[in-house]
């Protein structure tokens, strides 16, 4: 039995659908899983006949964030691990074509960050977005930057500090997605689109892209020269957080 694709590769025409493959956990990223995008990323940067991709995901949810608990107690999680990062999911690309996230369910943490990386974003009345890190101990200020240099203002200041989640309508009013449309037709839409997209010369697609993601680029390092990822995930906080998770309880904490 050949081993499960975490992530699938799908190219129709000029679009490639890349599917994230781990519904049984809501598709929460593992180390694993986070180098399976990555280099479901680079087979895509690299196809030449691949103009254009779609970021989707299998199952009831897009994605739930992090697999925090996979993080307690690795050599990953004390931020000396070998595997891909998150941050690789769309700024070390060479040809600088656009990405669509196409959101259904849960988009928290990491989720979220796919669609504020991503060159445009459609969601169905399912999607419900969060910047978790916070509810999970963990930094969430580069969320909270990328969201504020679009300008979101206080609305990025009110998910930050709350941590609570907002809808499809919600997020769509505010300017975090792009277009809202009915439950379950969410990749239809991506791929109406993606061939709008095509319809233009690829180079000058491409050169837009570049522009935006090069900003995306520098909030990166600037905010990650006052972050503390790093810390934050190794404090007694960050371990009742998951455990309260798990054990469906409220968590205690102790500033630790």
């Amino acid at each position: 039995m050949s081993e499960k694709q975490l992530v699938t590769y799908t190219r129709n025409g000029r679009i490639v659908e890349l599917r994230l493959n781990r519904p049984e956990k809501l598709n929460a990223l593992s180390h694993e899983m986070v180098a399976a995008l990555s280099d479901a990323m680079y087979r895509f940067d690299a196809d030449n006949d691949a103009w254009a991709a779609i970021l989707c995901a299998e199952g009831r949810a897009f994605c739930a964030g992090a697999d925090v608990s996979s993080r307690i107690g690795t050599a990953a999680g004390r931020g000396v691990g070998r595997g891909a990062k998150i941050t690789v999911f769309l700024n070390e690309y060479e040809h600088y074509k656009p990405v669509i996230t196409a959101v259904h369910g849960y988009a928290y943490g990491a989720g979220f960050r796919f669609v504020l990386h991503s060159d445009l974003s459609i969601a169905d009345t399912t999607a419900k977005f969060q910047l978790s890190e916070i509810a999970r101990g963990i930094d969430a200020s580069q969320l909270w930057a990328e969201m504020a240099v679009r300008g979101f203002g206080t609305f990025a200041d009110d998910l930050a500090l709350t941590g609570r989640a907002c809808d499809a309508k919600e997020a769509y009013e505010r300017g975090v997605i792009g277009r809202v449309v009915p439950a379950g037709t969410h990749i239809d839409a991506a791929y109406e689109v993606a061939e709008q997209v095509l319809g233009n010369p690829p180079l000058a697609v491409r050169a837009m892209v570049r522009s935006r993601r090069a900003r995306l680029r520098q909030l990166e390092v600037q905010t990650g020269a006052v972050r503390q990822e790093r810390t934050l995930h190794l404090t007694n906080d960050f371990r009742e957080s998951v455990a309260a998770l798990k054990e469906k309880r409220k968590p205690v904490f102790t500033c630790s």
